[in-house]
């Protein structure tokens, strides 16, 4: 174990360690030939940029490796071993999400008067996010917390508050139930939802980021998304809409319907929604404005009882969100985080990993793969080497893991019609035994009974 290693030995140990190369250039050492007997790891070496050789353009296999040699790849498969993670094609990617808060109000509680319900349920809420950080409240800040959040969420949702989307979404998040609870929680937040004009962006996204699996009909999903996706101020929204529409169908075993929005959106326009025949899907971007927004001018009384919405949309159009749309006039640069042109490139490298995800979400290997081999050549302006090199090779790998499954059970069904095949043979076998010994019984018998007439 202490004796130096020679450099074939280290690419014979260093193969069992990298991630699939997404280059297929052959070696082109002069003293490597192409029968050499490990022309396929220093292949994979060579092509994820491990090994490089020496100036002379010789590999020298028979050398000992030095330290510096060594310590040079170590740190190369270090960084490798990252694309075998698994963290670039995992889920559907949004664009631009606020990070700084994932405790909002659903509600603009800024500019109305307070009711007493209003205090309870900012209180609430402001309790769950600082235990979210602390774990703990500290004594001498009790006065300032609520004791029990979620006891008095239940109190607000039992007095028919009227922020059901907010009450119901911290106890789907904080206080899960059984499945029929959970799908009354659903089911009325995402009426509200449709009831109401208030809710931002970056609430939305919120929202439709949990989990949704336990909806017997996802049709009132749907709806409520393509509200948003009709009212929503910026591009990035409307696409993060789309994205989180096609995460529903996904959810929901229907991949068909996820890919087939990507691929009637795939161009630099205004992201359609084109499956649900309701009228939120067919109410142009203009017309958006019409919906009666909620009025919280009278909470400070009394909230016994929910408040009156009236959503009723007027008419109904046949074209599907098509208007032209001015990207640069609808971009969001939330703290002025990522500037016009930015956007607009992470906007599609958003697209094109959540395109190439669903294919291969679906098996569809060679689409996915070809997917993200075309989204890095046209956006080798926007710095995504990482992301797409990464998707490459997590495609690689979930399609020689496939194969190998196919393999393995293709060897098993063979083994099996094998067995099977031994099997009958050895019974045809052992019935025309069976028959010949028949036979021989019957003529033995025939000689004995001529033999015994004959005397």
């Amino acid at each position: 174990p202490n004796r130096s290693i020679t450099r074939e030995e280290s690419i014979i140990l260093s193969s069992f360690f990298i991630s699939p190369s997404i280059e297929h250039k052959e070696v082109g050492f002069s003293d490597i030939d192409e029968d050499y007997k490990y022309i396929k790891q220093l292949n994979s070496l060579v092509n994820n940029n491990i090994i490089i050789g020496y100036d002379d353009n010789t590999f020298k296999p028979d050398k000992f490796i030095t330290r510096a040699e060594s310590a040079k790849i170590f740190i190369k498969i270090y960084y490798d071993m990252e694309f075998l993670k698994g963290k670039y094609l995992q889920d559907i990617q949004l664009v631009n999400v606020p990070e700084y808060s994932e405790y909002m109000l659903f509600g603009d509680y800024d500019n109305i008067d307070l009711a007493n319900e209003d205090i309870l349920y900012r209180r609430a809420i402001s309790t769950l996010e600082y235990k979210s950080i602390v774990q703990h409240i500290p004594f001498e800040e009790r006065h300032l917390y609520d004791s029990n959040p979620i006891e008095t969420l239940n109190y607000l949702r039992d007095n028919a508050y009227w922020n059901v989307v907010g009450t119901n979404y911290y106890l789907l998040t904080h206080a899960p139930q059984d499945v029929v609870g959970n799908q009354e929680l659903i089911n009325g937040l995402i009426n509200d939802f449709t009831n109401r004009n208030d809710i931002s962006d970056d609430e939305s996204v919120l929202i439709f980021q949990m989990s949704f699996q336990e909806l017997d009909n996802i049709d009132s999903l749907l709806a409520a998304i393509d509200k948003w996706h009709a009212k929503a101020d910026t591009y990035e929204s409307k696409y993060n809409s789309l994205f989180l529409k096609s995460k529903v169908y996904l959810e929901n075993d229907d991949i068909v319907k996820a890919i087939e929005l990507y691929n009637i959106n795939d161009g630099d326009h205004e992201p359609k929604n084109d499956y649900e025949d309701n009228e939120l899907n067919n109410l142009p971007i203009e017309n958006s404005e019409d919906i009666n927004e909620v009025d919280n001018s009278n909470t400070n009384e009394e909230v016994n009882e929910p408040n009156t919405i009236d959503n009723e949309i007027e008419g109904e159009t046949e074209e599907t969100l098509n208007i032209e749309f001015q990207m640069e006039e609808n971009i969001n640069t939330i703290g002025e985080e990522l500037n016009i042109e930015e956007m607009k490139l992470e906007i599609r490298k958003c697209f094109l990993m959540n395109k190439a995800y669903l294919y291969l979400e679906n098996n569809q290997f060679d689409e996915a793969e070809q997917i993200l081999r075309n989204g890095w050549e046209e956006l080798v302006a926007g710095n995504y080497d990482k992301e797409f090199i990464g998707g490459i090779k997590e495609v690689l790998l979930q399609s020689t893991k496939v194969e190998k499954l196919l393999d393995e059970e293709n060897a098993e069904n063979s083994l099996i019609i094998d067995e099977e095949v031994i099997q009958e043979e050895t019974t045809q076998e052992k019935n025309m035994q069976d028959q010949s010994a028949n036979v021989n019984d019957e003529s033995e018998a025939d000689e004995s009974s001529q033999g015994k007439s004959e005397e």
